[in-house]
């Protein structure tokens, strides 16, 4: 994905907060199909816009924590 390792993805993903990894693997369907904003919430009990702005938080997060893929 973009040039990154899946074990780079996950180190990145460890990182995170316990409620921002989950969102961000149910968003990607890491372990199953992709959520909708809407399903993760009601799996969380929080608004789907509680769950877009965790989702943001979280990229915010990963684009620090990501390397830098090589060109």
């Amino acid at each position: 994905l973009f040039g990154l390792d899946v074990s780079d993805i996950e180190t990145a993903l460890e990182r995170l907060p316990e409620r921002e990894a989950l969102v961000m693997r149910l968003r990607a369907g890491y372990t199953q199909e992709p959520m909708t904003l809407e399903q993760i919430g009601a799996v969380l009990g929080v608004t789907r816009e509680r769950i877009r702005q965790i989702e943001s938080k979280a990229i915010a997060r990963l684009a620090v924590a990501l390397p830098r893929p090589s060109l």
